[in-house]
């Protein structure tokens, strides 16, 4: 007596077992690159809030910098654009990790110019300029510093959220 083993057989279960398998694996197929990118974005956000909160950091110290040295930035003699060298912010505030490790980053910049009444003002700015920072990923570290963060794109100056626009193109730089 001869039996027959058929995969297909209307009478048995053996087919069954191998459509489910492969029916399992179609749909981990399909759901896994959904799984990935959604993990990806999370990743890349942790990201980009450690940036905006370094450079809020780099900022605070240039302010502080900015106020200690008044008098000499405000010299009536002086220039209207004052490079500041990140190393020069430790002994304001920033910490010694972030000149170690992002110093090629940042440009720094105080710039002297005058109000609607003739009085001058200084400002800092603060340039983060690397091989990973797109338009796209500068406009949501910006969303992410909480309005006190910009940006410029082309000759045009952004400030967070879109608070202020100006043409940039007069910087004297």
């Amino acid at each position: 007596m001869t039996r027959k083993y058929l995969f297909f057989n209307r009478n048995s279960q053996n087919g069954g077992m191998l459509m489910e398998l492969m029916m399992s694996i179609a749909l981990a197929a399909i759901i896994i690159p959904f799984v990935f990118r959604y993990q990806q974005t999370f990743v890349e956000r942790a990201r980009n809030i450690s940036v905006a909160k370094q450079m809020e950091i780099v900022q605070k110290s240039l302010e502080r910098y900015i106020i200690q040295n008044k008098n000499i930035l405000m010299n009536p003699t002086g220039k209207n654009i004052t490079r500041v060298r990140i190393e020069d912010l430790v002994n304001y505030g920033l910490p010694e990790y972030i000149v170690q490790n992002y110093s090629k980053d940042y440009q720094l910049r105080v710039l002297k110019s005058a109000d609607n009444n003739n009085k001058s003002v200084l400002q800092g700015i603060v340039i983060l300029s690397n091989g990973d920072t797109s338009p796209l990923r500068t406009r949501e570290i910006v969303n992410l510093g909480g309005g006190q963060l910009g940006f410029v794109e082309g000759n045009t100056t952004y400030g967070g959220f879109g608070a202020y626009r100006i043409n940039a193109s007069d910087f004297g730089m």
